[in-house]
Formats: structure tokens, sequence, C-alpha cells
């Protein structure tokens, strides 16, 4: 899948997710049953978090994810709505971070570029 980019050679996140017709968030929005939404889900997950490194991240996504559906509670659209744009804004802050580095280049990852952090948030509410 090729994402759209922004002028400065970084993802243009917000589109990927918020498009109104072709987002990631549209999908969430558009899936009809608690099965759909789960597979909607799954299906962004596996898109998000494709690196060799990312196995460990997608398993806790999927979990997360299985967990919201099967919670019955009637909120698992609105919490996998949330969490998924907190994925954006980690995506946001990372590409921002990978734009400021320092002159030298050091790529070393920081805390804030955790793509787990997200998670963090279902712990919240």
């Amino acid at each position: 899948m090729s994402w759209p980019h922004k002028d400065d050679g970084t993802v243009d996140w917000e589109a990927v997710f918020e498009d109104d017709d072709i987002g990631l968030l549209a999908y969430i929005k558009s899936a009809r049953t608690d099965k759909a939404l789960g597979q909607c889900a799954h299906v962004i997950i596996q898109s998000l978090f494709i690196r060799d490194q990312d196995p460990p991240y997608r398993d806790a996504y999927n979990a997360a994810v299985d967990e919201l559906v099967g919670s019955g509670d009637g909120h698992a659209r609105d919490k996998l709505l949330h969490l998924i744009r907190e994925i954006k804004i980690n995506r946001i802050e990372r590409a921002g971070h990978y734009l400021n580095r320092d002159e030298q280049g050091d790529e070393r990852r920081h805390h804030a570029d955790d793509p787990a952090q997200p998670l963090e948030t279902l712990k919240d509410g």
C-alpha cells in the first residue's frame, strides 16, 4: 500500500486516517456489526504494522481489538476510533521526531516514539 506524502517527504498521516472517503477511520465508521468492526480494525492494524520488528505491536493491538469488540459494552466503535486516532497522533509525532533528529543524523528512538504508546490510552477509560 502506498500512503500519500507531504512536501517534507513524510507520510500524510492526517489524510491516511481522516479522509472521509478512503481514510482508515472511514472503515471503522462504516462497519455495521461487531464482527465487521473487528475485521476492519484488524485490517487497519495489519496495514500499519508491517515492518519486520512489528509483530509484537501487531499482536498487542490485535489483542486489544478483540477485547474491545468482545466486551459487549456497546462502546467498541467509539473506543476503536479513539485508539486508531491515538495511533495517528503517535505516527505524526514520530514523523516530527524523524524530521527533527539532530544534525549528526541521530536516529535513536525516543520513548515518545514507542509504537505501542497508544495502547496506554485504553487504560485511561
